[in-house]
């Protein structure tokens, strides 16, 4: 047999029995799909069987565990529906293992510890569990693991117990502990793991300091500490190790601090420090960095002015991200270059008209987040032009109009324009994935054939809005549309059968307009509605039977209508409702289903009020809501 692997290089020819071996693993064991396989086929010089698709079970008596030679094992990205046998444990000469992103079940065995040759360790899953043993108990024998990567296990420790596991591996390079139920406090003593480089432990909550000895890390590229409920000051010295490249400790709401002068010969690339408490100015030694390539300053209180021609000399300055401090952006129309910038955000950065230095420059930008500020006016035709722009927000300004209403596309995916003062027809926008045209003075949608120019949308909301007239059948030729609001306006006639119809809505909102008729016996059997508001409307009848189709339904709102009938008992098999909407309408006898199985286990919200039910309370039909108890 010819030998093949991805992860273990051997020469020579596998010997008789390790070929039947592996020939009983792929006819006898694993389940996989032949035309998606690439590894199972040919010879051997290690294991690597990542991403084959496999969803067998990892038995004891596995064939697996009798290749006691080999070093390097992947059986990363499949379906393994098992726990992690114990029988791991004979492979003693294995040097990598990588048993991440599979369904493993339960405990990791103790005898991973017995593998005293690992270099590196990858088992993140969230379905296993490392309390007995302990992470302790499973390190402590590791002694020459560079590599530890446990995101998502439950280890469930504290602050000294973890520390103190970790600094028993005094070789450890790289190590991520993410959302493994870690607390704090974060131990000072780590800065003894001399050789680390790389450091995540995002979304635990260590409510804690972050110590100042963490500079003594001088080999530290990457630290992470992500929602992690981190409080106090967060040292200066950490920012200014000549090493670190990626620094993020965004949505940590109880942290404090500033920004250091940064030294010159630093390595620094990527600065997150979203969503925390940090004050002061920029500072400009941050954007001296020559390698600097993402910074996110934005949700913070920082102050001053942001001259543009700070960054104008950065070549690689993907993400800038200065949205929602108390900063001011001095526009120079006169700016020489501006950087290719992927992502732009000067949310509520006190802007009263757009950046002129865009059009002087026509950067690559993809992303363009100009909301929250205090715009006014006009919006130029040239920022549609503005080549590779596909998320662009606009919303929360004081926008008029449209410079000019031709080819107003980009063929964009994102394209908000919401709480302006926008008016008269809406524009024709196609090729456009989510459009948010809500809170405006918009009064009419021209071309009638609209849902032709929308057929790649999946949102779409026109709501608080002038418009009149029928609903534009044409909107169901929108065939991708995931979510339509069209609320707070006053359209009138019918509700299109075609809309309540569709297998792709996820969320119709046609609240507070003044629709008339029924509403249509025409839900699909394979409906996906999870939210149908109606509300506010002069809609009449009987709650269609075929709504209890939509079993996946989770908010419900008829109020304020006529509709007649009994209590809907029809729908009690839609076990997801959380909130039932039924009052101001014209509801009649009593509130009860004389079948009580299956109501509502989730139903929080009720609202019954001004019909005419009669009868007694339904004191048996009340206990069943248990969500409400």
């Amino acid at each position: 047999m010819y030998l093949r692997s991805h992860l273990l290089a051997v020469s020579g020819f596998c010997i008789e029995d390790q070929q039947s071996l592996l020939l009983q693993l792929k006819n006898n064991e694993f389940k996989f799909d032949a035309s998606w396989s690439t590894k199972l086929e040919g010879h051997v010089v290690g294991l690597d069987l990542s991403w084959e698709f496999i969803d067998g079970e990892l038995h004891n008596s596995s064939a697996l565990f009798c290749f006691q030679h080999l070093q390097n094992l992947d059986l990363s990205h499949n379906y393994f529906n098992s726990s992690i046998s114990p029988a791991i444990g004979n492979l003693k000469n294995l040097v990598f293992l990588n048993l991440s992103d599979n369904s493993f079940v339960g405990k990791v065995p103790m005898e991973i510890s017995q593998l005293k040759n690992l270099v590196s360790l990858d088992l993140p899953s969230s379905s296993l569990k490392l309390e007995i043993p302990n992470l302790q108990q499973l390190v402590q024998n590791l002694t020459k693991i560079r590599y530890l990567y446990l995101d998502y296990v439950k280890i469930s420790a504290q602050g000294k117990d973890w520390s103190n596991a970790l600094l028993a591996i005094p070789s450890l390079e790289e190590v991520s502990m993410m959302g493994c139920n870690l607390f704090g406090p974060i131990d000072s003593s780590l800065e003894r793991l001399e050789n680390l480089s790389k450091l995540y432990l995002d979304s635990n909550n260590l409510s804690s300091i972050v110590p100042e000895s963490f500079a003594k890390l001088k080999k530290l590229t990457i630290l992470s500490l992500q929602d992690c409920n981190l409080r106090g000051d967060f040292p200066h010295k950490i920012f200014q190790i000549e090493t670190l490249s990626f620094i993020s400790i965004l949505h940590n709401d109880n942290l404090h601090g500033s920004l250091p002068y940064f030294p010159l010969n630093g390595s620094l690339e990527i600065l997150v420090v979203r969503k925390t408490n940090f004050t002061g100015p920029i500072p400009s030694s941050l954007f001296v960095l020559p390698s600097i390539a993402y910074v996110d300053l934005s949700f913070n209180h920082f102050d001053g002015e942001i001259k543009p021609d700070m960054f104008q000399s950065h070549q690689y300055l993907d993400i800038l991200d200065l949205s929602y401090n108390n900063l001011s952006m001095v526009i120079d129309a006169n700016l020489s270059s501006f950087p290719n910038i992927f992502h732009l955000g000067l949310a509520s950065c006190n802007l009263t008209e757009f950046p002129a230095f865009l059009r002087n420059h026509s950067p690559m930008v993809y992303s363009l987040d100009l909301s929250n500020n205090h715009i006014q006016g006009l919006i130029p035709h040239w920022i549609w032009k503005l080549q590779g722009l596909q998320w662009l927000n606009l919303s929360i300004n004081y926008l008029t109009g449209f410079e000019s209403m031709k080819n107003l596309t980009n063929n964009f995916y994102v394209l908000d324009l919401h709480s302006n003062e926008l008016q008269g027809r809406i524009p024709v926008f196609s090729s456009v994935a989510y459009l948010d045209c809500s809170s405006h003075n918009f009064n009419s949608i021209i071309p009638h054939n609209i849902g032709t120019h929308l057929s790649s949308t999946f949102f779409l909301s026109l709501s608080e809005n002038k418009f009149h007239g029928h609903i534009p059948r044409s909107l169901c030729e929108a065939s991708l549309l995931n979510e339509l609001d069209l609320s707070n306006n006053s359209f009138k006639g019918t509700i299109p059968a075609c809309l309540i119809e569709s297998e792709m809505l996820w969320v119709l909102s046609l609240g507070d307009n003044k629709l008339t008729g029924k509403i249509p016996n025409s839900f699909p059997k394979s409906c996906w509605l999870k939210a149908l508001d109606i509300h506010e409307n002069q809609l009449s009848g009987l709650i269609p039977e075929s709504l209890a189709r939509c079993k996946y339904l989770e908010m419900l709102n008829l109020g304020n209508n006529h509709i007649e009938g009994h209590f809907p008992c029809l729908l009690k098999k839609i076990s997801s409702l959380r909130v039932m909407v039924l009052g101001g309408n014209r509801l009649e006898g009593p509130i009860e289903c004389f079948d009580n199985n299956g109501t509502w286990p989730v139903l929080q919200i009720i609202d019954l009020s001004f019909n005419n039910f009669s009868g007694f309370l339904p004191t048996r039909t009340l206990t069943t809501w248990e969500a409400m108890s």
